[in-house]
């Protein structure tokens, strides 16, 4: 029987700014919960250390599972503020980069809700990754919808 794998939870706190078709957001990242349960995995700037992930009874394989789950909001020039969100498209949503060169390799992400993305690593060529999510704000606008990209790393066994 093959081994489950490996999950790991991102919670990607964002706060932003809207200034007419211009959105400003930075986002501060922190573990969310994990199996097997391992610490220091997620950094506050959102680089993942997948080294950190302990299986000392070796229950589970090398492929990680890793959520990021958006919270925040982005406010605008009037005061309004709207909750951030993923675009529609995984494609659009985040956009994954093998360190030297490279496309997403091993790296399949999906998008699970508007506010929740999954990267599915299998997490067996040693290679660091480089992701990009992309967020906007949960509004209606006619002239397009802002984007904002947030830019850490994925570090693989």
């Amino acid at each position: 029987m093959p081994k489950p794998d490996m999950t790991l939870g991102v919670n990607v706190n964002v706060t932003g700014t809207l200034n007419g078709s211009t959105l400003t957001a930075s986002a501060t990242y922190s573990q969310a919960t994990s199996n097997p349960p391992s610490t220091g995995v997620v950094a506050s700037n959102g680089d993942i250390d997948l080294n950190q992930m302990t299986d000392p009874n070796h229950q589970f394989s090398n492929e990680t599972d890793i959520t990021f789950m958006l919270s925040g909001t982005i406010t605008d020039g009037n005061g309004n503020s709207y909750n951030v969100v993923f675009p529609d498209t995984v494609d659009q949503a985040v956009t994954i980069s093998q360190k030297g060169g490279g496309g997403h390799g091993q790296l399949a992400p999906s998008l699970v809700s508007t506010s929740s993305l999954l990267i599915d690593d299998t997490n067996n060529d040693g290679q660091d990754y480089s992701y990009c999510l992309t967020i906007e704000p949960n509004m209606i606008s006619a002239d397009g919808i802002p984007t904002c990209p947030l830019d850490p790393n994925i570090v693989n066994r």
